[in-house]
């Protein structure tokens, strides 16, 4: 068999000729052949074409142009700073994240007084190395693990922020943190309320 295997190797116009034992069962075929008809599928490609096409690429591109030593021709998007990040938008819910070991964060308000919740909202199908650690004022507060936690949902987690970390401020910065080799996100949703 070993020696048959090599004759054909040798000789490519024999090798042509054998037909294949396993006959295959898909061909594979370009993205420009699909199309999507009508439905949740469409939909979310439109909004994610809706948001990408809002966004002004003078602002979009502030920060690469600053990191380049370039001058940027805008104010970048402000409320957010990060490296190595995504963002876009799923089921018409915005999302981002940050990939190989990265980070992101977001400026967030406090409740006037009173203890205070951070609460994260994350889509329940997302799966693939995604861990990564929420901290307060680079506090971690809590560590996160996304391996389809609640598939075809979206779905909340709540940490309590300690006092010592809210106390004498009206805002703090919340800073999702991959672990090495791993992505931080997606975060859909992000918000503070006082804890009862």
């Amino acid at each position: 068999m070993a020696l048959s295997i090599a004759v054909l190797a040798c000789v490519p116009s024999l090798a042509a000729a054998v037909e294949p034992h396993v006959k295959p069962v898909a061909i594979p075929f370009g993205a420009a052949d699909v199309r999507l008809l009508d439905g949740p599928f469409k939909e979310a490609q439109d909004a994610d074409a809706r948001y990408l096409l809002s966004l002004e690429a003078d602002r979009l591109l502030a920060r690469y142009r600053k990191e380049c030593g370039l001058k940027p021709k805008a104010q970048g998007y402000g409320g957010w700073e990060g490296d190595r990040t995504n963002a876009g938008e799923h089921m018409g819910v915005r999302w981002r994240d940050a990939y190989r070991g990265s980070w992101f964060s977001f400026k967030m308000k406090l409740p006037e007084k009173g203890k205070a919740r951070l609460i994260c909202t994350y889509w329940g199908s997302d799966f693939s190395d995604r861990e990564f650690d929420v901290l307060v004022d680079d506090v971690k507060v809590a560590t996160q693990v996304l391996d389809r936690n609640k598939p075809g949902e979206f779905f909340d987690v709540a940490s309590d922020i300690p006092e010592a970390l809210t106390a004498g401020k009206r805002e703090i910065r919340v800073k999702f943190q991959a672990h090495p080799r791993k992505t931080a996100g997606g975060v859909f949703g992000c918000r503070i309320v006082r804890a009862e």
